[in-house]
């Protein structure tokens, strides 16, 4: 298992031309876990600052998102 920031990679879900997508946990005391999607940018995408730049706009726009389906 890979950590990944405060969460542990658990296994690979898919990789693309600009991501790869890990079935994750974030950890908790006392044996607490949630179980998460991590979408992790590939290194060369990384380095590009237009590309970071676009993707953080990304996340504004999805997190703003309110709806029942939406958790």
């Amino acid at each position: 298992m890979e950590r990944f920031g405060r969460y542990v990679l658990l296994e690979p879900i898919a990789v693309g031309g600009t991501a790869e997508v890990f079935r994750a946990a974030a950890l908790g005391s006392a044996g607490f876990h949630k179980t998460l999607a991590i979408k992790r940018v590939l290194p060369h995408l990384a380095a590009d600052p237009e590309f970071v730049r676009m993707l953080v706009e990304a996340a504004h726009i999805a997190s703003a998102l309110q709806h029942p389906n939406i958790l």
